[in-house]
Formats: C-alpha cells, sequence, structure tokens
C-alpha cells in the first residue's frame, strides 16, 4: 500500500516539478514572476479536450494539442500583459509589481473565456491510454500514472540537456547572469525572452494532459491549484535551483499521496499550504532580497 501511494505521489510531484520550473524558467531570463502561469496550464488541458471530444479518433495527438495551446496563450500573455512594462532590472521595481498585476488581469480573463467556451463544471477526459493497473513488482499502478512518470521524467531531461549543453541553452544562462552583457554581444533579447517563454508553456501544457490524464477531469478552475501549487515548489526548491525545485516538487506530491491515502483525500491541498507556512515560519520572513536567479538547470 504504502509503495502504491508513493509512485502515485512521484507520478504527481514530477507534474509539480513540471510547472515550477516552467516558473523559474522564466524568472531567470526575464526577472518576472507570471501569475497567469496557471491559467496558460489550464488552456493546455481544456483545449486538448476540446480537440479529443471533437476528433476522438485522433486522441493520440492530444499532447501535442495541449503544449501547442498553452505555448499559443503563453506568448500572448506576454505579448500583451509582459512585454508593454518594458524589462524588469530589479526584483523590487515597480514594474515587477506591473507584471504581477497585468498577468492576474489575463489569469481572470483566459479563465472566464475558459468558461464562457467550455463551461463551469468539470468535464471527463478520456484516458490516452486503457485505464488498467500494471504490476510493478508487488503493487499495482495505474497506466496513467506509469504515462505520467515516463513523460515528465523525458522532459525534465530533455530540459536540462537543453539548457547546459545547447547552445540556445547557453544564450539563455548569459541572459539570466548578466542582460546588458548580453545585448552588448549582440544577443536579440526580446527574441529570447520570448523563447523562454514559449518553453515554460510548454512544459506547463505537457503537465496539464499528464495531470489531466491521472485525475479523469478537467475545469476552467484547473490552472488556480496547480498554478499555486507550483508556486510553491519554487519556494521551497529555491529561484533558479533545478535539484531543489526536482526534490520540492517530489517532495510535495508524495506527501499529497499519504495525506490522501492515510488521512483523508480532503486533506491533499491543505498539505501545499502547511508545508509554505512551515517554511515561512523557519525562515522568520516573508522574503529577502534576492540576486537575479540563474536558470533552473544550472543552479545546485
Amino acid at each position: 500500500m504504502i509503495l502504491q501511494q508513493l509512485l502515485n505521489g512521484v507520478g504527481i510531484g514530477l507534474t509539480y516539478v513540471l510547472v515550477a520550473l516552467g516558473f523559474n524558467l522564466v524568472f531567470g531570463v526575464m526577472r518576472v514572476l507570471n501569475l497567469a502561469f496557471g491559467e496558460v496550464f489550464m488552456l493546455g488541458a481544456v483545449v486538448s479536450l476540446a480537440f479529443v471530444e471533437r476528433f476522438p479518433a485522433y486522441a493520440v495527438l492530444a499532447p501535442a494539442v495541449a503544449v501547442l495551446a498553452a505555448v499559443a496563450a503563453g506568448l500572448l500573455v506576454h505579448r500583451l500583459a509582459v512585454a508593454p512594462l518594458g524589462r524588469v532590472s530589479e526584483l523590487d521595481s515597480p514594474r515587477h509589481l506591473g507584471v504581477m498585476i497585468t498577468t492576474i488581469g489575463a489569469a481572470l480573463v483566459m479563465q472566464n473565456a475558459a468558461i464562457l467556451l467550455f463551461g463551469a463544471y468539470p468535464r471527463r477526459f478520456p484516458p490516452l491510454l486503457p485505464d488498467v493497473d500494471v504490476g510493478v513488482g508487488p503493487v499495482q499502478v495505474r497506466s496513467a500514472i506509469l504515462l505520467d512518470l515516463a513523460a515528465a521524467a523525458a522532459a525534465l531531461l530533455l530540459l536540462a540537456h537543453v539548457i547546459q549543453r545547447t547552445r540556445f541553452g547557453l544564450r539563455l544562462r548569459a541572459i539570466a547572469d548578466d542582460p546588458e552583457l548580453a545585448a552588448a554581444t549582440g544577443l536579440r533579447i526580446p527574441a529570447h525572452e520570448a523563447a523562454a517563454v514559449a518553453l515554460s508553456s510548454a512544459l506547463a501544457g505537457l503537465a496539464a494532459f499528464l495531470t489531466a490524464q491521472t485525475v479523469g477531469a478537467v475545469s476552467p478552475y484547473f490552472g488556480v491549484t496547480f498554478g499555486f501549487k507550483g508556486l510553491v515548489v519554487v519556494i521551497l526548491g529555491g529561484l533558479g535551483s533545478f535539484r531543489g525545485t526536482v526534490v520540492a516538487g517530489l517532495a510535495l506530491g508524495v506527501l499529497e499521496a499519504l495525506a490522501a491515502g492515510y488521512v483523508s483525500s480532503s486533506y491533499r491541498d491543505a498539505v501545499a499550504f502547511g508545508l509554505l507556512l512551515a517554511y515561512l515560519v523557519w525562515r522568520g520572513h516573508l522574503g529577502r532580497s534576492t540576486r537575479r536567479a540563474p536558470l533552473p538547470a544550472e543552479g545546485a
């Protein structure tokens, strides 16, 4: 029983990691906290559901549809709600507060648009694979959890490779470290910022599809909880820390699964609030001034 809960927790924890790394990636490059990211996640799920319902014979393309929808939503938010405010040079800059306000507005617009187009109530998301239990050693694991584990792990490895081993990743890390110097060397900062937004949104879209497969339903309110939990993972794991984000996301997923399995499923969402509260009490305050965060794959 406990092994099964641990596997379930690792599966959902990896989706939290993907969302948190999306937050981290954009913050590292642009010094911006995009509070519409949860709704970008939500749109990936609901658009892929609409695609599956309209074209059931092509359901295998649903993950790609979720990623493309999230990328389109993320770039639209960036173009309309973030880029017009200019570059944010410091965390305590008035522009940073402005970006937070405009992205909250964008989140409300996307959520209400989804309610108008798809309805306000949860809708069943058909499984991509037959929903059966698969024997993994002494435990039985749902096929959706195994899909979650495999796809999320592959995405994390690919992200680490892109950030650490490619010229594109090197340019992103240069911009995150010193944007003025990077611009002086000829790097096109706006284009690379848009590319970082697209990459982070793709992570959100993949996480949304995997979560919809695991949960089995989506709604226009789908992104609120997961956006918050992604932020909790960022805070606990540390801005710019790839390993810290992975550990925090897995820990949150496992603790939620244990709470749901041994206490009550109604306490699942309280785990994130409890961890955040305990962390803030341990730190003794709500925040400190920070240096520019490195990209997630280079932090320790």
